[in-house]
């Protein structure tokens, strides 16, 4: 009897030790689900027109100009830090906390209109410059190297969090006019 019980007491630990990353893989199975049945699930009816569009910060959604299809067209490696973000759903928000984003057409809610884009607006295309501008405005310390590469590190004297609110706001503003140009003309 004693054998027993001490077999039945191990196999209650087993179970117990397994029921945890059953119950993890579940719930993952579940969220996964979730996300690919729910959240990316076609929200509107076939259309014409290219595959993506873009969300404004207001909410409205435009079409792409053509040097915006153009760079949605090109060929990133996954870890290319110039490829497009592209938003999963209309709901959700970039890294600096903005609705704006280039996202698939059909995940646009249907009642919601995809408006014309100017014909004449090109994509801005920042050069070196603007964008160490823009580093050294959020408080980085901006290094020009020998070799001509520029290296960016963070200042010691401007907390982690004020320099990177300071870089969300300049971005912010920055997708703000060009998408304020994109509407022009429409």
């Amino acid at each position: 009897m004693g054998l027993a019980s001490a077999t039945f007491s191990m196999v209650k630990v087993i179970l117990a030790l397994l029921a945890i990353p059953l119950a993890l893989i579940a719930a993952l199975a579940l969220w996964l689900c979730y996300q690919l049945y729910w959240v990316g699930r076609s929200r509107r009816h076939r259309e014409t027109g290219f595959d993506y569009v873009y969300v404004n910060q207001d909410g409205t959604v435009r079409e792409l100009s053509d040097s915006e299809q153009a760079y949605l067209t090109e060929s990133f490696s996954p870890g290319d830090g110039g490829r497009p973000y592209i938003k999963p759903h209309y709901e959700a928000l970039d890294g600096w906390n903005s609705i704006s984003g280039f996202i698939l057409r059909r995940q646009i809610p249907a009642g919601i209109p995809i408006l014309p884009v100017d014909p004449n607006f090109e994509a801005p295309a920042w050069s070196r410059d603007e964008f160490t501008d823009i580093q050294r405005r959020a408080g980085q310390i901006v290094t020009d190297n020998p070799d001509g590469s520029v290296t960016y590190s963070p200042d010691p004297t401007v907390d982690p969090k004020v320099a990177r609110d300071r870089f969300a706001k300049l971005m912010i503003s920055m997708q703000a006019e060009s998408e304020k140009r994109a509407k022009e003309n429409t």
